[in-house]
Formats: C-alpha cells, sequence, structure tokens
C-alpha cells in the first residue's frame, strides 16, 4: 500500500482525536498507543523525499529525516520539547500492552518518579504524552496548512 504524505497527515489528525477520546474515557493504554501514532504520522508526512524511508516506529530518527524546507527551522524547534517527551513515553511495541505492563514499564523505566504517591502513574503519563503528541500533531498540522 502507498502512502502519500497527505494520508500521513490526515491519519495523523484521526489518531490524535482517538488517543483523545479513548483517555477521557479511562482507556490509557489504548490512548498512549494512538497517540504515539499520531506524533509519528506527523512526522512521516514531512518525511524529506531524498533520505531513506526508514520503516521503524523510532521517532528521533523519523524527525531528523524531516524535510527542513517544508517543516521549517521555528517548527523543529518546537518540536523538539514534545519530541523528548514522546519518545521517552512511548513505544510502537504498545500496540500489544495491557494497561499493567505499561505500568510496570513506566517504573522499571523510573519514568514514574514525579507521580504523586496516590495517583495512577499510567494515566498521568498518558496525559503528558497526549499533550505532546498533540502538539506535534499541531505544529505539523499548522506547517502543512501554511504550505
Amino acid at each position: 500500500m502507498y502512502w502519500a504524505p497527505e494520508d500521513y497527515r490526515l491519519a495523523a489528525l484521526e489518531r490524535i482525536g482517538e488517543s483523545d477520546g479513548m483517555r477521557r474515557h479511562g482507556h490509557f493504554s489504548v490512548s498512549v498507543y494512538l497517540a504515539g501514532l499520531a506524533a509519528e504520522s506527523t512526522l512521516r508526512a514531512f518525511h524529506h523525499p531524498d533520505r531513506p524511508f526508514d520503516e521503524r516506529h523510532n521517532l528521533e530518527i523519523l524527525f531528523g529525516n524531516c524535510d527542513l524546507d517544508r517543516l521549517g527551522e521555528k517548527a523543529r524547534q518546537r518540536l523538539r520539547g514534545p519530541l523528548q517527551t514522546a519518545h521517552l513515553l512511548w513505544s510502537s511495541l504498545f500496540r500489544f500492552a495491557h494497561e499493567g505492563m505499561i505500568r510496570r514499564h513506566l517504573h522499571r523505566a523510573r519514568l514514574d518518579w514525579d507521580v504523586a504517591r496516590n495517583s495512577d502513574p499510567l494515566r498521568v503519563k498518558c496525559g503528558k504524552l497526549f499533550d505532546a503528541c498533540a502538539e506535534i500533531v499541531i505544529v505539523g498540522e499548522r506547517r502543512w496548512t501554511r504550505n
């Protein structure tokens, strides 16, 4: 199946909306996975045509292969923080994970150190990941509609 950049863009918009809905209904493992897919899809929409297409799901590599002329330097600067957050909190392997597995991952990777004692680390980190991925999609969409 061929995916045009516009297809990735539209998929990103759908996935971030679906992630928000799942998060609001307490389906955090699904929300986490969909948020990361939205960010990945946005980066794929801006892939530079002269660079090799990396089929893996590494957000840092995808970001490094973006077309600077289309994305723009200001957008790249705005994306650095959200991309770091998404890179830390998301894995494409989460598509197979249940909520307990993701909670264990957060704990073992010490990504839950800043979560209040009586709070659910998955809910908290899902919110942080969603915010970061939504920012990636928003920045991408603004650049897309201005080009």
